[in-house]
C-alpha cells in the first residue's frame, strides 16, 4: 500500500526513463483513511484515473445515530472511481427517486454492484442516517432483506411476517423526511420490486440488475467497461509492471472488463508473470476440459478463463497444508484451506457469508480459525471476494462463484462438496422450539440453506445431481420453511415453500418417468 513518500519515490523511478514523465504527470494526495491513501489521481496522456487505496477496504463504520443494514460490500484493491457513481448522484439531485444501475455492453463484470456500493459507502461516510443494502435476487431474499431493514427501524411486523414488514417499511420510508439510501442488489423480478418501491419521500433507491426491463422503474444509469486508459493504469497499479503496451494487449484480450482485469492482475502478480506470458497461459488453457459440456453461446467463457487462472494462482500460493481442515473430516480430495473456502463460499448465499458461518461449515478448530482469517484476507487482496460488515463477512462476485461451481462440476466433485457444505450447515440449524428466540441468527442461516438448495436444484437441472441426490438436500429446505413458520414469517415461508415444492414435484416427475422407462424393458 502506497503512503505519500513511497508513492513519490515510485513515481520518480518510473520517470527516470521518460516513460513515467509521460504517463504520470500529477498526483493528488488526499485524506488518510485507515492506513490507506485515497484518492490517488494519475494523469495519463491528457486524462486521469482516480484510484482508491491499493489495499482492499471494508465499508466505513457507521457513526453515532446511523443505521447501516445488510452486507454492504467494501472497496476492492485499487478501486477505480467510475463516472457512473456521479451519474447516480445526478439522478437524485435532479429529483429522481430511483436509479437503475444496469450493464451497457455485457451482462456481468462491469462493476454495477461496486458502483452502487461506492455510492452507499459515500452515504455512510457523509453521515446519512439510514443506508440499507438488500439482496433482491429473488422474492424470498428481497422480503427477508426489507424485513431486516424494517426491524432495525423498529417498524417490523410484531408477528414476524416479512411481507407485512416490507410493506410497512415502504410506507414509513415514503413518509420519512430525512434522506436515506436503499440499494436493491442483483434484482431479477421487476414486479416483485415494483411492489415495494416508494412513490414519494427522500429515500434514494438504487437497483442493480442485468435485466434492462428494470429501466421502466427509474432513471437508467448504464455502466460500461473501463476505457483503455483506465485498464492500462489499473493493471500497472495492481501488478507493478511498467509495460503499457503489454497491459494494453491484456486489456484488449479481456475487452476492458473490470472483473476480468482484476482476476488477470491477481494471477500476474502472484505468479510473477509478464503480460505476454499471462496471455500465452490464458489462450492455452484447456477450457473444454475444465467446464461442463454445452454451456451455450451466452456463457461468459472469457471471464471464466481468467477466473480459473486467478483461482489457480491463489490456491497454489496457499501456505496451509494441502489437506487443510477437513469438512467434517469427510474431504475426498487433497485440498488446501483456500480451495475449501472458495468452494464453500461459492455454494452458500450469493449475498455474502459471515466468517462465523464459514468457520462452522469448514469445521475449523481454534487453530485453524486463525488460518481462516488469513485466508480470507488473501482472497480479498486477490479480488476474489470483498469485505463486508467491517471484515466480519465476505461477498463473492456471482460470476466468480459460477466459475468455481462449474469447475467443481467438471471435476466430478460437485456432489461431494455440496453435500459436505450442507452437512456443515447442520451445525447452525436452530431447533424449532428455539426459533423465535434465535430468529435474528436464523435469518442468515436460512439464506445459506436456500443458497445450497438453489445450487443443488440448478445442478440437478444440468444433470450433475440426480433426483435422489436432490432429495438428500430437502431436509435443509424443509428446515428453512419450518423455521420461518415458527417465527411467524408466513410470507417468507410461502415464498420459499412454494419454490421448494415446485422443484420437488418437477424432479419427482422426472424420477417417475425414469422408473417407467426402465419398467418398459422388464420381461413379462
Amino acid at each position: 500500500m502506497f503512503g505519500a513518500p513511497l508513492f513519490e519515490q515510485w513515481l520518480a523511478s518510473r520517470s527516470s526513463d521518460g516513460v513515467g514523465e509521460r504517463r504520470m504527470t500529477t498526483v493528488d494526495r488526499s485524506i488518510r483513511m485507515r492506513g490507506g491513501s485515497a484518492p490517488v489521481v494519475i494523469a495519463t496522456e491528457g486524462s486521469s484515473v482516480t484510484f482508491g487505496s491499493l489495499a482492499a477496504e471494508p465499508a466505513p463504520e457507521q457513526g453515532a445515530g446511523q443505521i447501516v443494514v445488510g452486507d454492504l460490500p467494501g472497496a476492492p484493491p485499487a478501486f477505480v472511481a467510475r463516472q457512473a457513481v456521479d451519474r447516480v448522484a445526478e439522478v437524485f439531485t435532479a429529483g429522481g427517486g430511483v436509479a437503475v444501475v444496469s450493464a451497457l455492453t455485457v451482462p456481468g463484470g462491469t462493476g454495477k454492484t461496486q458502483v452502487a456500493a461506492q455510492y452507499a459507502r459515500q452515504a455512510v461516510a457523509e453521515g446519512i442516517e439510514l443506508v440499507a443494502w438488500v439482496s433482491a435476487e429473488d422474492s424470498s431474499r428481497l422480503l427477508a432483506g426489507l424485513a431486516e431493514v424494517a426491524d432495525r427501524l423498529g417498524v417490523a411486523d410484531r408477528e414476524g411476517d416479512s411481507g407485512v414488514s416490507a410493506t410497512r417499511l415502504r410506507d414509513v420510508l415514503a413518509a420519512r423526511a430525512a434522506p436515506a439510501v436503499l440499494v436493491l442488489d442483483s434484482a431479477s423480478d421487476p414486479q416483485a420490486v415494483r411492489r415495494y418501491l416508494l412513490a414519494t419521500g427522500q429515500t434514494r433507491v438504487i437497483i442493480t440488475t442485468n435485466d434492462r426491463a428494470f429501466t421502466s422503474l427509474g432513471a437508467d444509469v448504464s455502466v460500461d467497461v473501463f476505457d483503455r486508459t483506465q485498464s492500462v493504469a489499473y493493471l500497472a497499479q495492481r501488478t507493478g509492471l511498467d509495460d503499457d503496451a503489454g497491459a494494453a494487449s491484456v486489456a484488449d484480450e479481456l475487452g476492458d472488463l473490470p472483473l476480468a482485469l482484476a482476476q488477470a492482475a491477481t494471477a500476474i502478480k502472484l505468479q510473477d508473470l509478464s503480460y505476454e506470458l499471462y496471455l500465452d497461459r490464458m489462450r492455452s488453457l484447456p477450457l473444454e476440459e475444465m467446464l461442463p459440456a454445452d454451456r451455450g453461446d451466452a456463457y461468459p467463457y472469457g471471464v471464466v478463463r481468467v477466473v480459473f487462472l486467478s483461482v489457480e494462482a491463489v490456491e497454489r500460493a496457499d501456505p496451509s497444508p494441502r489437506r487443510g481442515p477437513q469438512l467434517l473430516g469427510r474431504s475426498r480430495r487433497s485440498t488446501g484451506l483456500t480451495q475449501q473456502t472458495l468452494e464453500s463460499a461459492a455454494l452458500l448465499a450469493a449475498e455474502g457469508v459471515s466468517r462465523h458461518v464459514l468457520a462452522e461449515v469448514l469445521g475449523a478448530s481454534a487453530h485453524q480459525s486463525q488460518r481462516l482469517d488469513q485466508t480470507l484476507a488473501r482472497l480479498v487482496e486477490a479480488s476474489l471476494v470483498v469485505w463486508a460488515k467491517d471484515r466480519s463477512a465476505v461477498v463473492m462476485h456471482r460470476l466468480v462463484a459460477r466459475a468455481i461451481r462449474d469447475r467443481l462440476q467438471a471435476s466430478g466433485d460437485f456432489k461431494n462438496r455440496i453435500l459436505d457444505v450442507a452437512n456443515g450447515l447442520k451445525r447452525l440449524l436452530v431447533p424449532n422450539e428455539q426459533a423465535w428466540k434465535h430468529r435474528e441468527a436464523g435469518v442468515e442461516v436460512v439464506g445459506h440453506v436456500m443458497g445450497v438448495w438453489d445450487n443443488a436444484v440448478s445442478a440437478a437441472a444440468q444433470g450433475v445431481l440426480t433426483p435422489e441426490d436432490l432429495e438428500a438436500h430437502t431436509h435443509l429446505a424443509q428446515w428453512a420453511v419450518r423455521h420461518l413458520l415458527a417465527t411467524a414469517d408466513l410470507s417468507g415461508a410461502i415464498e420459499i415453500g412454494t419454490s421448494v415444492l415446485d422443484a420437488c414435484e418437477s424432479y419427482t416427475q422426472k424420477l417417475w418417468m425414469r422408473v417407467k422407462r426402465k419398467a418398459a424393458y422388464l420381461p413379462g
